[in-house]
């Protein structure tokens, strides 16, 4: 099977399988994937124990569910967790990423989440465009938040 076909659809086929399961049965077909916490999914192109190498791993990971998104016109968004240095912080960069540089390297868009103490008493949270492949980089900008029901609005 891995000599008929090419890396990106090998790592497409059984996200394929839900898809076309999800429009027979249910009549769904999604517009949009998110996946909740990126490092808890596995490769399905490399074998778990390669895991150790965290970054080349994780990286597959993610070209993977980049590539499905593509071939399959969705939009993709994931969730990455950073560095224990920058988890307190009230900001981040692409090297701010934990586990895997080559998170950042595969992402088209990425999107510093914060909640410093002082915006969290005011129901509000820090955003920061960290990599924008398509378009221009913007500074911070603060949005409105419910920490007991994780929902964002404008401020």
């Amino acid at each position: 099977m891995c000599g008929k076909r090419s890396f990106l659809e090998n790592a497409d086929l059984s996200k394929k399988i839900l898809l076309r399961e999800l429009k027979i049965q249910h009549g769904f077909v999604p517009k949009f994937v998110y996946i909740d916490y990126l490092t808890n999914a596995t490769s399905e192109v490399l074998d778990p124990s390669a895991k150790s190498n965290s970054n080349l791993y994780f990286g597959v990971v993610a070209q993977e569910f980049r590539a499905f998104a593509k071939i399959n016109d969705l939009v993709l968004w994931t969730a990455s967790q950073l560095t224990r240095s920058k988890q307190d912080s009230d900001d981040a960069n692409l090297s701010d990423i934990g586990l895997a540089i080559t998170i950042s390297a595969v992402s088209d868009f990425m999107i510093f989440l914060g909640a410093p103490e002082q915006l969290v008493a005011q129901n509000l949270a820090v955003c920061r465009i960290i990599k924008n492949r398509y378009g221009h980089m913007k500074p911070k900008f603060i949005i409105g938040a419910n920490q007991q029901r994780q929902s964002y609005h404008q401020a």
